[in-house]
């Protein structure tokens, strides 16, 4: 388990349609779409859009009003136990669960 990368940049935005046309714009392509989140495969990570009330919702905190800066980060590991060994050290380390991992 390699402790210091993100694999996943998740960033809250206002108007999801309006975000995607700009990312477009610059030449990003979407990986994958659906209803409320886009993602863009990246070198090594990926950059995810997600409109505020969705990315609330995908913390565990539904009725959570995010403000400008929202986002999450996220690692994706091979195993199930290296997911339970990361969230679990993380918790040591002073984390908030909002919510367990899938």
């Amino acid at each position: 388990m390699t402790p210091q990368r993100v694999t996943l940049i998740t960033l809250g935005v206002a108007d999801l349609a309006r975000s995607r046309a700009f990312y477009e714009a610059l030449g990003w392509h979407p990986a994958q779409a659906q209803e409320g989140v886009v993602f863009y495969q990246m070198r090594g990570a990926v950059v995810g859009l997600f409109g505020k009330h969705d990315l609330a919702a995908d913390q565990g905190r539904p009725d959570a009003e995010l403000g400008t800066g929202a986002m999450t980060l996220a690692q994706n590991f091979a195993t199930e136990a290296e997911v339970d060994a990361a969230f679990e050290a993380a918790l040591v380390a002073g984390a908030t669960k909002l919510k367990s991992p899938e």
